[in-house]
């Protein structure tokens, strides 16, 4: 319970969770509302005014109630209001989006960037350059551009705000403080797999589901009841460091026999490699992804036979988290998703070999497209649109 609350506070938790109701439960009228939230019908009428003034709600009908008298007005909330950017930063290239506040991309742009040798310094301006860009093309709106979502793939620790990225060798950075100081607009960062978790949970109306980010490396995120589960620091769903194999391949991080050395774009490249092709890549970018999609597609059987080891060890961990969790569903996001058909078979057969009969009813699908950027631009939505004074968001 809250106590000592001082009015204007309480009046911003109310409009909070006015907003919250009808952005999750669009359409619904003024009543329903109070119904859900126990707040009286002229709080909520005031309130409902409010957002209407202010762009973010419109009335978008009325409904039979199956009453006499008027039927109830609906309230939907104005999805173009504003517009949301997210961005997508892996190791080789970087994918941007702009979004409505439902997530529908209105932009998307993507090309290689090189920053595996780039400082925390260095990246900051890059970023700040690319969201800039980026925040040109957005539509006109009446709240303009909102803020800017970045996903890394790292770890991004809740308590301190700092990153850690061991694939640039870059540590101890604040990445919202640095890149929101060079931008008119507020930046919120996390980690890919949190990112993807959250645009799927968007994209599906999902409570219950794991993502599953596989990039260069492999990040993971968790949403449980219809929340994102960050843990104590942040690093909840750091899956791909997880140990396969203690006495196995060093990993950058330092561990050694990590689940993203057996399943992951560099894991796919060194299997390719042991059946002696793909020797002109030695690195998992995204020219890499595009000819081993291409290839495997066109069934060499080398190529297959690479996907197909690289499905096996991705069912492996899956069969771990699935034991763990039991999540209703566990998504699978990332470049390679194209050749699904190659690793996702052998993912299947090693989950339903590992898995007890309850596990089994946890399904393993491929995940929407865009969903890791998408739910980037989400961060923005959670943190300022949704957000409450006293309770935490879903992501901050």
């Amino acid at each position: 319970m809250f106590t000592n609350i001082d009015a204007p506070t309480m009046r911003e938790m109310n409009r909070s969770t006015v907003l919250n109701m009808i952005y999750h439960y669009d359409p619904i009228s003024r009543s329903e509302i109070s119904r859900k939230t126990g707040l009286n019908k002229t709080t909520i009428s005031y309130l409902v005014d409010e957002l209407i003034d202010s762009g973010l709600v419109v009335e978008t009908g009325s409904e039979s109630s199956g009453q006499p008298g008027r039927n109830p007005i609906l309230l939907s909330i104005n999805k173009d209001a504003g517009h949301c950017i997210g961005i997508h930063l892996e190791v080789t290239f970087l994918t941007a989006v702009i979004t409505n506040l439902r997530g529908e991309v209105k932009f998307k742009s993507e090309r290689d960037l090189d920053v595996a040798d780039m400082s925390g310094d260095s990246l900051t301006e890059v970023l700040a350059q690319e969201i800039n860009l980026i925040a040109d093309q957005a539509p006109e709106s009446s709240l303009g551009v909102i803020g800017a979502g970045i996903a890394l793939p790292g770890i991004i620790y809740s308590d301190t705000g700092r990153a850690e990225l061991s694939n640039y060798g870059i540590a101890d950075w604040n990445i919202e403080e640095s890149v929101g100081r060079q931008l008119p607009f507020p930046v919120y960062a996390a980690n890919d797999g949190h990112c993807g978790a959250i645009g799927e949970s968007l994209l599906r109306h999902a409570k219950d589901l794991v993502f599953i980010y596989l990039g260069y490396g492999l990040g993971g995120g968790i949403i449980l009841d219809g929340q994102i589960r960050k843990g104590v620091r942040g690093v909840a769903g750091s899956f791909g460091h997880t140990t396969l194999y203690p006495m196995g391949i060093q990993c950058s991080c330092g561990n050694y026999g990590c689940w993203e050395q057996y399943a992951s774009g560099q894991a796919l490249l060194r299997y390719l490699h042991d059946e002696r092709v793909a020797d002109e890549f030695q690195t998992a970018n995204r020219d890499f992804f595009q000819h081993a999609i291409h290839t495997v597609k066109n069934h060499s059987e080398k190529y297959e036979r690479a996907f197909k080891m690289f499905g096996r060890y991705l069912g492996i961990g899956i069969a771990n988290i699935g034991s763990s969790l039991n999540p209703e569903t566990i998504v699978i996001g990332g470049a390679l998703n194209e050749a699904a058909d190659f690793f996702l078979p052998e993912i299947i057969s090693v989950v339903e070999r590992s898995l007890s009969w309850a596990n089994q009813l946890t399904n393993v699908i491929t995940a929407r497209q865009d969903a890791v950027p998408i739910g980037a631009s989400a961060l923005v939505i959670l943190n300022t649109v949704l957000r409450s004074p006293l309770v935490n968001p879903a992501y901050a």
